[in-house]
């Protein structure tokens, strides 16, 4: 089928779309972090994370659900603008990163590379002076909805993440392939 969805996984010169390795990268690494219209969503640690034993495989999978849901806007891509967010996580210590060899940082950065080339520094704060920033919001639970005209969305400290039902709809793929 000349629009499957195998035909958006890999790079490819001949028809420069690039695929979707090169389409993740571009969502994650953009050309000026610190724009104002650069999104953000955090994904934030379980609120008592120094006792989060998940492994490896756990967090890969939350990983690529959050991505998702970063990516599709919480399944509104195509309402909203079409605007996909910057996936960035916080730096709190993972007690499964606990003596990280050659001196690396005890987050999930021991075991993997940076998801983004921002910072958390690019990120709005969720407070200023006590009080919520207004160019953000707060998740309490996975699958509350959002102002998604904010600039930096914060994910719940919850165990589990949204359910996302439309994968591909950020890569632009005609409607009836997502």
């Amino acid at each position: 089928k000349a629009n499957s969805i195998n035909s958006y996984w890999w790079p490819s010169a001949e028809d420069g779309i690039g695929g979707i390795l090169a389409k993740i990268h571009a969502v994650q690494h953009p050309a000026d972090c610190s724009s104002p219209t650069t999104k953000f969503f955090v994904w934030r640690s379980k609120r008592d994370s120094e006792s989060d034993t998940r492994g490896l495989t756990a967090w890969g999978h939350a990983g690529a659900s959050h991505m998702l849901h970063a990516f599709t806007d919480g399944d509104k891509f195509r309402e909203y603008g079409k605007t996909s967010r910057v996936l960035i996580t916080d730096e709190k210590l993972w007690p499964m990163a606990k003596g990280c060899l050659n001196g690396g940082p005890q987050t999930r950065e021991c075991y993997f590379e940076p998801l983004t080339s921002c910072k958390l520094s690019d990120v709005d704060s969720m407070y200023i002076n006590n009080k919520i920033n207004n160019n953000t919001a707060k998740l309490i639970k996975v699958q509350e909805e959002y102002d998604r005209t904010k600039r930096t969305v914060y994910s719940s400290e919850k165990l589990w993440f949204r359910n996302i039902r439309r994968k591909y709809s950020w890569v632009n793929l005609p409607e009836s392939e997502t």
